[in-house]
């Protein structure tokens, strides 16, 4: 059974603890719906670059994803990997920039120790299904699952949670279960940083960027030119 440490599935608490304070379950939710009103104003500017890193494990695979979004300057890069247990990953790749007018889409697919590799030019640019505004869509959810969260759902019986801030648009939650399972989420500058959660099932591990993009094009030699539009 999975533990309610889900809840708040949260990464690397590392990550988080230096110059942070201790506080309450109230004031760590009035301070996530804080942040909460803060994204969902008209006033509010989400950045535009953003990488996020992804480790996904279980019992029968490990998924690995990196995004990786410019959008001031319309570059995109998406890799994905999943890995079957005694099995070759399988490894997506997907680059998408401006060139002049158009936009180059070009990828790479590996599979069983064969790659793929094709681009063509397209007049606009490739329509990821992950996004930033998706990432802040991620974080509002979660925003809007702690509000409403009672303190015994974010761990089971016999668990503890401590909850920090670093100060305005800061939450930290660390939990604990007695199994241990095991969560952490943070919060900084309004936007989230890391997420991350361990249970019996696996674990999963988000860390993001923002304000971050360091794209680089594919080199196109080794690429085949796809007559498409």
């Amino acid at each position: 059974m999975k533990s309610k440490i889900l809840i708040i599935a949260s990464t690397a608490a590392l990550l988080a603890s230096c110059g942070a304070q201790e506080i309450s379950f109230e004031s760590f939710k009035n301070a996530g719906q804080e942040i909460l009103n803060v994204i969902t104003s008209d006033d509010f500017k989400a950045p535009t670059k953003l990488t996020v890193n992804i480790s996904i494990t279980d019992d029968d695979q490990k998924g690995t994803i990196k995004f990786i979004a410019d959008d001031d300057n319309n570059n995109l890069y998406v890799y994905e990997s999943v890995e079957e247990k005694n099995e070759d990953p399988i490894v997506y790749e997907v680059w998408s920039y401006a060139e002049g007018t158009n936009y180059i889409i070009a990828a790479a697919v590996s599979e069983k120790g064969k790659t793929s590799k094709y681009y063509y030019t397209s007049p606009r640019p490739y329509n990821a299904e992950n996004s930033i505004s998706s990432y802040l869509e991620l974080e509002e959810n979660i925003l809007t699952s702690l509000a409403e969260a009672e303190i015994e759902e974010l761990y089971d019986e016999g668990g503890r949670a401590t909850f920090k801030s670093k100060g305005k648009g800061s939450i930290i939650c660390e939990a604990k279960g007695k199994n241990g399972e095991y969560g952490y989420l943070e919060f900084s500058n309004n936007l989230i940083v890391a997420n991350n959660y361990k249970n019996e099932d696996g674990e999963e591990s988000m860390t993001f960027k923002w304000g971050e993009a360091n794209f680089k094009k594919p080199n196109l030699k080794d690429f085949e030119k796809l007559d498409r539009e």
